[in-house]
């Protein structure tokens, strides 16, 4: 509530905290969105948490 007061409808975002910095950038990031979105490969069912990896990893290479 102290936020809203004091920046109004601004100071409800989230803050940038410190920490780890991110593995991907934001267009990596964008792709991994795109084929979330449009599911996994033909006769898989859905993602799993080995799929998601393996895919990952071939786009932050």
């Amino acid at each position: 509530m102290n936020r809203y007061n004091a920046r109004s409808a601004e100071g409800l975002k989230d803050m940038q905290r410190i920490g780890r910095p991110p593995k991907l950038d934001a267009a990596q990031r964008a792709e991994v969105g795109r084929w979330l979105e449009e599911g996994p490969a033909v006769g898989v069912p859905s993602w799993t948490i080995g799929l998601v990896r393996e895919r990952t990893a071939e786009v932050s290479r």
